[in-house]
């Protein structure tokens, strides 16, 4: 069990070997002293607008909702760091510890198969049954978590609305709307990206 406000309460140093991917607006490094966490450091715009902010706050939501934590990582709020203020999330790693791979690296390396098909089906019917809506769906947003051999897809970022008007976070039938919208882009990136992809 996370201690959220022991967490809040500490000064993390973080060094070059702590970090391991970067997006397009954060950094993302390991927690120094917690195996099982990460931080996103915002190095891009910060404020009110920043991809920080509004995931917390759609965190938040999620977790007054009671949703299922199953295929996206939790949300333990904010911590102070040498590099700024970042944002701790649960760290994804496989069963040897290391951090998963990107469904993009994880399909380079192996190939689709016809589990991989299952998990995207698993997914979607993940997002839609728990009414997650999404503002940036693409492969390196997928982690690929391989346990006992098998794969298990896992939702790290492109979590939120940024609609002006969010009715998809207050209405299912919009909500799906938009993850239907969203998942259509997503499979035709799929088809470009893995044009041989098995079916």
């Amino acid at each position: 069990m996370i201690d959220v406000k022991s967490l809040s309460e500490e000064n993390f140093f973080l060094k070059k070997e702590d970090f391991f991917s970067s997006g397009s607006e954060r950094d993302c490094y390991r927690l120094p002293g917690y195996k099982s966490l990460c931080v996103k450091i915002q190095h891009g715009r910060e404020g009110r607008f920043g991809q920080n902010v509004q995931e917390f706050r759609y965190y938040k939501r999620l977790v007054k909702r009671g949703i299922d934590w199953s295929r996206i990582t939790r949300c333990y709020g904010w911590v102070n760091t040498s590099l700024g203020k970042g944002l701790v999330f649960e760290l994804v790693c496989d069963a040897n510890g290391m951090p998963s791979a990107t469904f993009q690296q994880y399909i380079q390396m192996n190939g689709f198969s016809d589990e991989i098909n299952q998990e995207l089906k698993s997914l979607k019917k993940y997002l839609l049954a728990n009414n997650i809506v999404l503002c940036d769906l693409k492969t390196s947003n997928i982690l690929c978590q391989v346990i006992e051999g098998r794969p298990y897809l896992r939702l790290v970022d492109g979590v939120g609305n940024r609609d002006y008007v969010k009715l998809g976070n207050w209405s299912y039938f919009w909500g799906r709307k938009k993850i239907e919208r969203h998942w259509e882009r997503f499979e035709r990136r799929l088809e470009k990206l893995f044009p041989n992809r098995a079916e």
